[in-house]
């Protein structure tokens, strides 16, 4: 499957060019992709055939992939047509050659001996060779000259993209050096063609077949190679659900579902010769839709829909955008019952999962296609046929159901101004709250929860009991610690007491089957200073990655409140973080929105970085010094004569990026 785009550059190149390699086209034969390269002696003008072209008894365009489907052997300048192991003996193919094939389509050009041999030690592994043992691909040639192997050895071995084979299956080459007359004229080549001598690969079969002075051209044979270098994701190892493409009107679907799923959707489905293609070398941004029509012939997908069975009580929502690396994590691990689990064939497989992962990944980035996760899971039963098509149908219309279940949160730590405002926030927006507040928060800020929205829950973080009864039938958590208003220095201590804690809200979270996103507040000085909140977010991620919680974090500046003084503990390294450029602050409206933000923007994934203003010179030290000062402090206009400014060395780009949709009005 090849790109518009690049078949259009490949041709017009080819065009241009007075020898070498001519590409003579791109076509479908049953759904079997095909490239075909015709070779040119030197200092003549190549000559661009179309196809299909339609011959006597036959229907091809290069027919070589049909032929060998249908069995054809060519003995002797003659060409014999469905023909079974018996009669092939009977018209002059060697009994071991008939044997040794079998399961393998096949093509045969020339006065074929029983040369049948596989390149000694060399394995192919989906992008590489090596000599590894721990792979059994192998090159198979079969020609009628002894030479072939060693010939074709040394072109792969020179070749730097290099992957011949998927799976366990070797790819068979056949090599002749003359063409009979019967094949030339079956197959449209002309006089010319026979002499020059073609190269044909068929991606679904591993099957080359190079013919004449085509294989003397190294650059012919690697092209050639290339264009069998990527596994039919439909066809076996290493994925973790069925493969499969959706025909949805005009739109194509990539589908990763259950099989009993898959067989449901039988009539919307792409015949599977159709196939995808999918390796770690790289994912098909086009893909056979089986139509008839040409111009129509490949299309890229719309979205990529991850299917899961959840049978759990609002474990997963029923459709879940989600950003490309949760697809390929997804992709990559399965989610069932709300637990990842690795799902991928655990047989002997030359498909490395985590390549492919990282392939999806690439490509879901590049070309900007969208990725769902849907729940098929519904009160033990699962959703299949025309319900399972509607759902898919909802994600690319985007009118996605939302369960009720979603407007449910946990705010903790309630008790602290971050906290606080949160809340108030959240119920302003629609949302039901666990208020989870500590002995210790401010009395004065838990007074404002007066909404019969709110649900307070009195919270010890140090207390697991307390975190799991707070998190109990909540969709998500927004996690920011605060230590108590009136202790004014950030001791060991309380550096032990927060990353304890976050291990301890962490680890409820992963026990609490309803919780589907965590979105824990850092700080931006976490990412320079060896402070607390680097541990605990450390801590954070490390069990969030081990028990698979989509979790989110906030880096926030010096937040900007009318309580906040010199004496802040993160204000400790503001000297350091003033002359790298990375000394910033944020507005307390600013992190709330960007908090609620990611929460409701599926595509929000790792950290963020949150600030509306950097401190970077004088000027912005002195008026951040006037805040933080008590009133009757004076002097801080002493340095205003120092013009020095810090180049700024930090970027919240990705959260702007996130907000700019962010509707910031009530619900």
């Amino acid at each position: 499957m090849f790109p518009s785009n690049e078949i259009r550059e490949l041709r017009e190149e080819a065009e241009a060019c007075e020898v070498g390699t001519g590409l003579v086209g791109f076509w479908d034969l049953g759904g079997v992709l095909m490239i075909m390269m015709q070779f040119q002696l030197p200092r003549m003008k190549l000559k661009q055939l179309s196809f299909p072209i339609i011959g006597r008894r036959l229907s091809y365009g290069i027919n070589l992939a049909s032929l060998a489907s249908k069995g054809i052997i060519h003995v002797k300048d003659k060409v014999f047509y469905n023909l079974n192991s018996y009669e092939l003996q009977q018209h002059g193919a060697n009994a071991i050659i008939t044997e040794s094939l079998s399961g393998v389509p096949l093509v045969i050009r020339g006065n074929v001996t029983t040369h049948i041999s596989s390149i000694s030690n060399v394995f192919v592994h989906d992008g590489t060779i090596g000599s590894s043992p721990k792979f059994d691909a192998k090159v198979r040639v079969i020609s009628e000259n002894p030479t072939a192997a060693l010939s074709l050895s040394n072109v792969l071995w020179q070749t730097s993209s290099r992957a011949v084979s998927h799976d366990s299956c070797p790819i068979t080459v056949y090599v002749a050096t003359s063409i009979g007359a019967g094949v030339a004229e079956s197959i449209g080549l002309g006089t010319q063609g026979s002499e020059d001598g073609f190269i044909v690969g068929d991606i679904e079969h591993s099957l080359l077949v190079m013919c004449g002075k085509a294989f003397s051209d190294k650059d012919g044979t690697k092209e050639a190679l290339a264009a069998l270098s990527r596994p039919i994701i439909s066809a076996r190892g290493g994925l973790p659900l069925s493969a499969r493409l959706l025909n949805l009107g005009n739109s194509m679907v990539l589908l990763f579902a259950p099989e009993n799923v898959v067989k449901s959707c039988a009539d919307k489905l792409v015949s599977a010769d159709a196939g995808a293609v999918l390796s770690s070398q790289g994912v098909a941004t086009l893909f056979q839709n089986g139509s008839s029509c040409g111009s129509n012939l490949l299309k890229p997908p719309v979205a990529n829909i991850l299917a899961s069975f959840d049978s759990s009580t609002g474990s997963i929502p029923y459709v879940s955008k989600l950003s490309p690396g949760q697809a390929a994590y997804h992709f990559l691990a399965g989610y069932q019952n709300g637990k990842f689990l690795p799902a991928y064939c655990k047989g002997p497989t030359s498909l490395d999962p985590l390549d492919l992962a990282i392939a999806l990944l690439s490509k879901l980035k590049e070309n900007r296609i969208p990725s769902y996760l849907v729940n098929v899971g519904i009160e033990e039963k699962s959703l299949t046929g025309k319900d399972f098509i509607k759902l898919v149908e909802s994600c690319l219309s985007k009118n996605i159901p939302i369960p009720p279940l979603q407007t449910k949160v946990c705010v903790m730590d309630a008790s602290g101004r971050l906290g606080s405002n949160l809340v108030n926030r959240l119920i302003q927006r629609g949302y039901t709250v666990h208020a989870a507040i500590q002995s210790h928060g401010d009395p004065l800020l838990m007074q404002s929860f007066k909404s019969n929205k709110v649900r307070i829950f009195d919270c010890d973080l140090l207390d697991y009991h307390s975190i799991m009864n707070a998190l109990k039938g909540c969709y998500a958590l927004f996690y920011c610690f605060e230590p108590p208003y009136d202790h004014t220095s950030y001791d060991e201590f309380m550096g032990e007491v927060e990353v304890r804690a976050a291990h301890n809200v962490l680890e409820a979270c992963a026990q609490t089957h309803t919780i589907h996103k965590v979105i824990f507040t850092s700080s931006v000085t976490a990412l320079w200073h060896a402070l607390s909140k680097t541990l605990a977010e450390k801590t954070a991620w490390a069990l969030a990655m081990d028990r698979g919680l989509n979790m989110v974090s906030i880096n926030g500046g010096l937040l900007m409140t009318s309580h906040l003084t010199i004496t802040n503990p993160y204000l400790k390294g503001a000297a350091e973080m003033y002359e790298n450029g990375v000394l910033v602050t944020v507005d307390l409206k600013f992190v709330v929105d960007a908090h609620i933000c990611v929460f409701e923007d599926n595509n929000a994934y790792g950290r963020y970085l949150c600030f509306d203003r950097v401190i970077n010179c004088n000027q912005d030290t002195v008026e951040l010094a006037r805040i933080l000062s008590p009133p009757s402090s004076t002097n801080v206009t002493t340095l205003e004569e120092d013009v020095s400014v810090y180049q700024q060395r930090i970027t919240n780009k990705k959260l702007n990026k996130l907000m700019v949709d962010f509707d910031n009005n009530l619900l």
